[in-house]
């Protein structure tokens, strides 16, 4: 709610306004990149690992437990460096480029899972750092626009990320190209960096505060 300038009755901000903002359309984005990646690695990484690896079952199930278990380690370290840093969007950019970065790096490997697994380790440690302070980020970019009607928007970024990553991926796999599965989770973590950037530019404080 904002004060008219006349002194009058407030203003409110309307809910298909705030909604249909740059910087929630942005965080849409993020949520569906970041859905998107996600499911590529843990219902196609397995998959991909076998078909174009050379893993076994188990190493290549192993595989991916590991970047689980980084990625829950790593959301743990987020919370931590949540509550001691202001710099949320960088957290959640550097987060994003360096998961990127591994991923790409899968890519390009082949063969022993011992090559493998360490990547994927840090990869989700990578990720799950970016967790908290990407909620923090989405509650500032909400203030005082509807924050309940806000996230709903927002993290329905999920559904469409998980929705269209079994087209892609499966299609990958279909045409026997499981390393560009990975190419294309990188692909969606560079992506996700990006909108950090964006909406990190359009909440910097250049407009008046707003009170709830």
């Amino acid at each position: 709610i904002n004060p008219s300038p006349a002194g009058g009755a407030p203003q409110t901000t309307g809910y298909l306004g705030a909604l249909l903002s740059p910087v929630i359309v942005m965080g849409f984005a993020y949520f569906a990149l970041t859905s998107f990646a996600s499911q590529g690695v843990q219902t196609f990484g397995i998959a991909s690992f076998i078909a174009g690896y050379g893993l076994t079952l188990t190493a290549a199930t192993f595989a991916v437990t590991a970047y689980l278990v980084g990625n829950a380690a790593g959301i743990v370290v987020g919370g931590v460096l949540a509550d001691r840093t202001s710099r949320h969007h960088r957290v959640a950019m550097s987060g994003m480029i360096v998961a990127g970065i591994l991923m790409l790096l899968i890519t390009f490997l082949k063969g022993f899972a011992l090559i493998i697994v360490p990547p994927m380790v840090l990869a989700g440690m990578a990720y799950g750092v970016t967790q908290p302070s990407r909620d923090i980020i989405i509650r500032r970019a909400a203030a005082g626009g509807g924050l309940g009607a806000v996230f709903g928007f927002v993290y329905s970024g999920f559904d469409l990320g998980s929705a269209a990553a079994p087209l892609l991926f499966g299609t990958l796999l279909d045409r026997h190209a499981p390393h560009a599965v990975f190419l294309s989770i990188a692909t969606a973590l560079a992506l996700a960096a990006f909108t950090v950037v964006q909406v990190r530019r359009r909440t910097t404080p250049a407009s008046p505060a707003v009170v709830p």
